[in-house]
């Protein structure tokens, strides 16, 4: 089989869009008969280096989404593979990267895997630090930005209240919870992951305490495959923080160990095709896979005006309900 001809193409005529692949990534698609269809990506070691929302370093991302969409079209059971060509770096980077595909693997037994497999990557002792109380400063970068719609989200009661109505229960949001990781401490030269914009953009849980809903906001002109990996990456952290692998104050931390489910919610106006077409998403493969450990990603379409202003779809969701 041939990828351009056999996956690429045919899915660019059935999703009616311009799919496209990094031509620094090599992709292959081999017919195995009764197993099925394995599409192969082949990616360079410098993608560690880089911020996992970025195309390449979201290579194994695009596989299964293209290895889910070839079975949705086919009817063939479909498989993924990543590859990394060369010797990855270390820093929060490549540990980040090595962190979401050890994770990605883990999800997708038998649907994704790497070759060679990813050990891993954190150490022990972690701890991650605390969110600060009020995270409400101004912005100047317009009313659409996503620092000024995430102050939206989390300052109207109004929003709060729809959100419960029309798509899962939710005593209130917060923005911004921090999820730099250390090895012992907080302290500048003990990071793990990269600092500073890792972190949950809007956050809250249901009455009960059972769920903890996590919100990855995207805004117009920023729809890429990379809100995967991103979305994951926190869902799966806070997870372990969960398990009690990663220790730490505050009240984001609390809820994660008291809840007995986490929900990430990938909430834009628009998304990448792979990400959703036809009210179908690959996060029903993840979702899957991710039962057991009561961790879901779930796609969030919203309305949002010129002014900013945020009308949930909640009839649109895909990956769940409650």
């Amino acid at each position: 089989m041939n990828f351009d001809q056999d996956v690429l193409g045919p899915l660019r005529r059935w999703m009616g869009r311009g799919l496209r692949t990094s031509a620094v990534t090599r992709w292959e698609c081999d017919d195995l008969g009764a197993e099925g269809v394995r599409i192969t990506v082949t990616f360079p070691a410098s993608a560690f280096a880089q911020n996992v929302q970025e195309d390449v370093p979201a290579a194994a991302f695009f596989a299964v989404c293209f290895a889910y969409w070839h079975e949705r079209r086919t009817g063939r059971r479909t498989r993924a593979r990543g590859r990394v060509d060369g010797v990855p770096g270390d820093g929060p980077h490549a540990t980040r990267l090595r962190f979401v595909l050890h994770e990605l693997a883990a999800a997708l037994p038998g649907r994704f895997s790497l070759d060679p497999p990813m050990p891993w990557p954190l150490p022990e002792r972690l701890v991650m630090n605390k969110e600060v109380l009020s995270r409400d400063t101004p912005t100047a970068k317009g009313d659409l930005s996503e620092a000024a719609v995430e102050r939206r989200i989390a300052g109207t009661p109004a929003l709060w209240e729809a959100f419960s109505r029309d798509v899962a229960p939710v005593s209130s949001f917060r923005r911004q919870l921090p999820l730099g990781l250390f090895v012992d401490e907080v302290a500048v030269g003990r990071e793990v992951l990269p600092r500073g914009a890792a972190q949950v953009d809007v956050w809250g849980v249901s009455p009960d305490e059972r769920v903890l809903h996590l919100i990855e906001l995207k805004t117009r002109g920023n729809s890429a495959v990379g809100i995967l990996p991103e979305a994951l990456t926190y869902a799966r952290l806070l997870h372990h923080v969960r398990l009690g692998r990663i220790r730490g104050d505050g009240d984001g931390l609390a809820a994660a160990r008291r809840a007995e489910r986490i929900v990430m919610w990938l909430v834009a106006p628009d998304y990448h095709p792979l990400v959703l077409h036809g009210g179908d998403s690959p996060v029903v493969w993840l979702n899957e896979g991710m039962a057991a450990d009561g961790v879901e990603l779930r796609v969030l379409p919203i309305d949002l005006g010129e002014d900013g202003a945020v009308g949930w779809r909640g009839e649109k969701v895909v990956g769940g309900r409650g």
